[in-house]
């Protein structure tokens, strides 16, 4: 095997041990007024591949991942959840036109 072989053989090993979820979880906990942005690459070095997300507030809580587009609701007393394939959350955005808590975790 050449050289430039096993460089890249350890460059696809690598990628898929970083990509692979490690049973990891972040607990989440945060009042949601307005908008809040929690950065999981920026704040714990990962990204997730699962989110559990459950409303204990008052209010509707609008949840988006990666870009604050939005489109999910997460009405008050409901929980959610959002698997992926891959670890690709990078960001969690949350939007309450009123006030709420929102308690979960992330998987990475």
């Amino acid at each position: 095997m050449s050289l430039v072989h096993y460089a890249i053989l350890l460059a696809i090993q690598e990628e898929e041990f970083i990509d692979r979820p490690r049973g990891g979880v972040i607990p989440i906990n945060v009042s949601v007024s307005g908008l809040v942005e929690i950065d999981f690459e920026k704040s714990y070095g990962v990204r997730l591949i699962d989110i559990s997300l459950f409303n204990d507030g008052l209010d509707d809580v609008y949840v988006s991942v990666n870009t604050p587009q939005f489109t999910t609701p997460l009405k008050k007393g409901e929980s959610l959840r959002l698997p992926f394939r891959a670890k690709v959350i990078k960001k969690l955005y949350l939007f309450s036109s009123g006030s709420s808590q929102v308690r979960g975790f992330g998987i990475y």
